[in-house]
């Protein structure tokens, strides 16, 4: 049967992620650097990306583990070390590339934050950014609770999928889960065009608005596709598990179980199911391998 479970991140897992956050963060307001709108975008991918990858490793070490807490903790602690020395190293490459021009942008931000001076313009920008962040946000966590809701088929009592009801209840939970994937997948590419979108011609040519957009594009947008990649494998992943489970429920009278085991008395039956579950591993290999590249793209920025 279904374990009740729900996943959480865990407060050593979650203390890690604030630790690793903090640091940048204290780099960034120790340099100065945060006060230069194409840093502070950079900043914000940085921390993203420190909680969204872990997580979804955890997640996955979390769905297929016996011991689901201890697993689930150490896969984002583990990715998450990764993760922060890979940012640190593009980090120190960064410093060095520092120009006089972005030394001179953090003495005019300080100049113009002492005397409390911040454009309607710059108030607009960091309104919207903090917008998307959160759209982000609970877009991820709709897809970590769909995704959590579809029963482990190593654990799943296969009896259930006779009975129509039981049948149903199965389908609209991959069907919500398709859902979300696709609507996840629409967002979280194109973060530069539906940002552009919100300004006038006229804020699109100013110089604060330029380096908010080149820090944002530096930092998520090269990103993009391997996040549309990644979208494309988790609804392929749901639909694949439909066709598995409609193969089941279709040909309810040519399988039984037996000492809580499945048996297939059908060869055809048995070989379309066979390539299906060989499809569903592939499906999850690609959702672990682009997951697996957004660890690696820092160490190419």
């Amino acid at each position: 049967m279904v374990s009740s479970e729900k996943f959480k991140i865990k407060k050593l897992s979650l203390a890690c992620f604030i630790l690793a956050s903090s640091y940048f963060v204290y780099i960034y307001i120790g340099s100065g650097l945060i006060l230069i709108p194409r840093y502070m975008g950079m900043l914000i991918g940085t921390i993203l990306v420190f909680l969204i990858v872990p997580m979804i490793f955890s997640l996955i070490a979390w769905k297929f583990s016996n011991n689901k807490e201890r697993s689930s903790t150490q896969a984002f602690i583990f990715i998450l070390v990764i993760l922060f020395f890979s940012s640190f190293s593009n980090l120190i490459k960064q410093n060095k590339e520092i120009t006089q021009t972005d030394k001179a942008e953090v003495i005019l931000e300080l100049t113009n934050r002492s005397s409390d001076i911040q454009t309607d313009l710059d108030k607009k920008i960091r309104s919207i950014f903090a917008k998307m962040i959160r759209k982000s946000a609970t877009l991820s966590d709709n897809w970590v609770l769909s995704y959590q809701d579809i029963p482990n088929l190593t654990e799943y009592d296969y009896s259930l999928l006779k009975n129509k009801s039981n049948y149903q209840d199965f389908v609209n939970i991959l069907e919500e889960y398709i859902i979300i994937s696709k609507t996840i997948k629409i967002h979280m590419s194109g973060y530069d065009q539906r940002f552009v979108a919100q300004f006038t011609k006229e804020e699109q040519n100013q110089d604060i608005f330029k380096a908010y957009l080149n820090g944002m594009k530096s930092s998520l947008v090269t990103r993009d596709q391997i996040i549309r990649d990644l979208g494309v494998a988790r609804v392929a992943y749901g639909e694949s598990l439909i066709k598995y489970i409609n193969l089941f429920y279709k040909n309810k009278k040519k399988w039984s179980i037996k000492n809580n085991e499945v048996v297939i008395d059908d060869h055809e039956l048995f070989e379309e199911i066979n390539t299906l579950n060989k499809t569903i591993d592939h499906n999850l290999s690609v959702m672990f391998e682009n997951s697996n590249k957004l660890t690696q793209i820092d160490l190419v920025d």
